[in-house]
């Protein structure tokens, strides 16, 4: 859609400003799970290709964490696979999604005080919430990142509404991926 291809230009041209080449790769909606897996495997194994991101969402017929789990964890520039994942969880080296990276960054560069703040994450998703939560959480550096310290609640879908509202109403930093 042309949000979506709106925001793969922006990524672009951010890229170019810092000195990154980036290549898009247009994929019709009918290609294949195996064609794509094979063009991941084609650009892991390429000297001339660092980095590797899948712009979310996939086409329906795609699954997701298949793709992603192909992607090598040091081409992993989206820290998308489950080894980067697991890493930030277990507060060791690694690519970090960058929405989770914008928050910390919004929080840290106003100066907030946030070591035994509340905050409240709306949304748990492996690629967004999560990532954001565990920012928000951590006590110690994550990927050359200071820790917020900060005691964190995940909402989701199924966290009754008024459970919603008065976790909000206590949090010092709420943030919605909705």
């Amino acid at each position: 859609n042309s949000s979506n291809e709106s925001y793969v230009r922006m990524k672009c041209k951010a890229a170019r400003f810092v000195g990154i080449t980036t290549e898009v790769y247009k994929i019709p909606k009918r290609t294949s799970q195996t064609e794509i897996l094979k063009m991941i495997d084609d650009l892991n194994c390429s000297s001339r290709v660092d980095g590797i991101l899948i712009q979310l969402p996939v086409s329906e017929h795609m699954d997701l964490r298949e793709l992603c789990q192909k992607i090598l964890p040091s081409k992993d520039v989206d820290g998308f696979t489950p080894d980067s994942l697991g890493k930030l969880c277990l507060n060791e080296p690694s690519f970090v999604p960058c929405t989770a990276l914008a928050v910390h960054h919004i929080i840290s560069s106003l100066g907030i005080k946030t070591i035994g703040k509340k905050a409240v994450v709306c949304g748990r998703s492996k690629h967004v919430g999560l990532p954001i939560a565990l920012l928000l959480h951590s006590s110690t550096k994550l990927a050359g990142i200071e820790g917020l310290n900060m005691s964190t609640t995940i909402c989701h879908r199924h966290t009754p509404l008024e459970e919603v509202s008065t976790f909000a109403r206590s949090a010092d930093i709420l943030v919605s991926q909705i």
